[in-house]
């Protein structure tokens, strides 16, 4: 039975910016009971593999792929945060808006054209800080409250992503990191226990 991944993009485990997106998120996961994730912009989802062998080995032949269309040069993808927002789902409930940047778009767009996904839907690039089914009212006072904890400094949550991280989707189960791929080189990392 095929399981289910998605592809993250996530700030660098040992940079300033990594400890203060995780700090907010644990800390209002804390506060809301909400579930804890690591720091990340998913750059594609709901890829289909029979294990994490094959899905790593696909996303290693993707990213040669990127390395094709962009030239050999492409070492990172770049995430911009723009500010704070407020989705309409769970996953999406209040976040940091991307501002939209093309090599991000136009990887994204590989990334459905490699997996040939027919689903139309649109590529909204951020980075979550809670995960919740909260009201609208309540979703905007969330973005209100962090949107004054960050001031102006959400550009300075930006960050480039030498690594796409594959990771287990299940609505039912925790996320489970299965491993990277890095962007330069294509190399596979499998992680710890996968």
């Amino acid at each position: 039975m095929d399981e289910t991944y998605t592809l993250w993009l996530c700030p660098p485990a040992d940079s300033p910016v990594h400890a203060r997106l995780a700090a907010t998120i644990d800390k209002y996961a804390a506060l809301l009971g909400g579930p804890r994730f690591e720091p990340h912009l998913t750059l594609y989802s709901s890829i289909k593999a029979g294990s994490d062998a094959e899905v790593l080995n696909r996303v290693a032949t993707y990213v040669a792929g990127l390395q094709r269309h962009f030239g050999d040069g492409l070492m990172r993808i770049p995430v911009r945060i723009r500010d704070v927002g407020v989705g309409t789902t769970f996953y999406q409930c209040v976040l940091l808006n991307e501002d939209g940047n093309s090599l991000l778009a136009t990887a994204n767009s590989l990334a459905s054209m490699y997996w040939d996904d027919k689903r139309s839907r649109p590529f909204v690039p951020h980075v979550s800080l809670v995960y919740g089914n909260q009201t609208p009212e309540e979703r905007d006072a969330l973005r209100e409250q962090l949107a004054a904890e960050l001031g102006d400094d959400c550009p300075s949550l930006s960050y480039a992503s030498a690594e796409i991280r594959v990771m287990t989707f299940s609505p039912t189960a925790p996320w489970r990191n299965v491993g990277s791929v890095d962007i330069a080189t294509g190399a596979i990392t499998t992680a710890a226990g996968a």
